[in-house]
């Protein structure tokens, strides 16, 4: 195989196709059949990233230990609980970034019992990535994570909060798919990925009060995803005027009597010639003067992680 570049960070794996064909030499992919996979990650001794999708080509468990690996990407995987929980405590003293992208535990028992399942402290974990992980871990609650600052749920479910840290510092939600009540983030920072009608934008001051301490929000983004439909055009006058009534207010007073300092709207890029956001500025009468709102256009998320 040739000598490793040590200069190699991030090392991705992904599966063939089903034919086991070579991969196009352009797409600068390495086949690897050697036995030894432990060996050969070792070997890119600055190695800071890896990344595995799809089939469990090798136990990552088995080969974090003694590399330089800090971040770690693991999607479209369904292990079982144990091989999770293996994960896990391969991953607690290294790991300072972890992506979980649509993984998902399979033969769990009804009544499975966690108590006997030690407890797992990521003792280096700073950022976490929770994307298309729409059930709760079964042992998620043996999980500490005293140093995480920032975490990324792409669909929020109240039963997380008591599986996390007071630690958090930034929250970045796509969505919230309940509405229960539980115990607020004291974040600083705060991204809510809002897909829902601009007519409707009052009711972030209920999600943003459900999700964190008001009082502590130094900054909170809205963002706007790439197909947001209900797109806000300037002449829509009326239902620009109501929203901007129903919610300046609630920024006001983030800001009036609490820590608030930036109110940040942010538009993706759309592939559609359309005006997202002109002349939102505008229209918050209020909030101009205190020079504290700022909208981005054709941008994505200032507070999303860099996984």
């Amino acid at each position: 195989m040739g000598r490793l570049p040590p200069e190699l960070v991030l090392l991705v794996f992904k599966a063939l196709d089903s034919d086991r064909k070579a991969a196009d030499p352009e797409d600068n992919a390495i086949e690897i059949n050697d036995a030894d996979i432990r060996t050969f990650i070792h070997g890119f001794t600055r190695l800071d990233a890896i990344s595995r999708s799809a089939f469990p080509i090798f136990d990552i468990s088995d080969v974090l230990p003694g590399s330089s690996i800090a971040t770690l990407y693991i999607g479209d995987y369904s292990p079982r609980p144990q091989d999770l929980v293996l994960l896990f405590q391969a991953s607690a003293s290294k790991i300072r970034t972890l992506t979980l992208n649509d993984v998902r535990t399979y033969s769990i028992p009804p009544t499975a019992d966690t108590s006997q399942m030690p407890t797992i402290t990521m003792v280096a974990l700073e950022q976490l990535a929770l994307l298309g992980c729409m059930e709760r871990f079964p042992f998620f609650g043996k999980v500490q994570m005293p140093k995480l600052k920032v975490l990324w749920c792409d669909g929020w479910y109240s039963t997380l909060r008591e599986d996390l840290p007071d630690s958090l510092v930034t929250l970045v939600v796509s969505d919230a798919y309940d509405h229960e009540y539980h115990r607020p983030f004291s974040v600083e920072n705060l991204s809510i990925r809002w897909s829902h009608r601009w007519s409707l934008l009052k009711q972030i001051s209920d999600l943003t009060e459900r999700l964190a301490i008001p009082s502590k929000i130094q900054h909170l983004e809205i963002v706007f995803p790439i197909d947001f439909s209900f797109t806000f055009h300037l002449h829509n006058a009326e239902t620009v005027t109501k929203s901007v009534d129903d919610f300046e207010p609630f920024v006001l007073g983030l800001h009036d009597n609490g820590s608030l300092r930036k109110l940040t709207f942010t538009f993706e890029p759309t592939y559609r010639n359309e005006p997202r956001g002109v002349g939102l500025m505008d229209r918050f009468v209020k909030l101009k003067p205190l020079g504290i709102l700022d909208v981005r256009v054709n941008s994505y998320s200032i507070m999303h992680p860099n996984l």
